[in-house]
């Protein structure tokens, strides 16, 4: 996955960057339950010395938006449906109640690993852009301010 930014500050070998949402995610229905602004701030390494306003770059690993898909959307569909038929044999109405609960207990799991893995920076700066990215202007570092 590559995003265009503009440097907003810097910590040592961190960037807090404001990047543009790619097209892909304006299409999907998940944004409203990501959350996510049409431009947001991630955090991301900072190896290659980008400084404030610098036009980037930024990588990071398709693998992790696929895991997350996954916890978010498929799984609580196959716990529902797990608990729902394991249970339902015993009580009707134990099956509907475990079919909520397996339905809601991937949330609980997403919002856990969500903050184990919250300290570990996944994506990078890899490339200090020349030319001027259409979404954003000059301007847009101090517009967060």
């Amino acid at each position: 996955m590559e995003l265009k930014g503009i440097v907003k500050e810097t910590d040592g070998k961190t960037a807090t960057v404001i990047v543009m949402r790619k097209d892909a995610c304006n299409h999907c229905a998940g944004k409203i339950i990501c959350g996510r602004a049409q431009k947001y701030e991630i955090k991301a390494g900072n190896e290659i010395g980008a400084k404030p306003g610098d036009l980037i770059t930024v990588s990071g690993s398709d693998r992790g938006v696929l895991f997350y898909a996954f916890l978010l959307f498929l799984l609580p569909i196959i716990a529902s449906a797990v608990c729902y038929f394991v249970f339902f044999g015993i009580n009707h109405t134990l099956g509907y109640v475990m079919a909520a609960v397996g339905f809601l207990l991937p949330y609980g799991i997403a919002a856990v690993v969500d903050r184990k893995l919250s300290g570990r920076l996944t994506v990078r700066i890899t490339d200090i852009e020349t030319e001027k990215n259409e979404f954003f202007s000059c301007d847009e570092t101090s517009e967060n301010k």
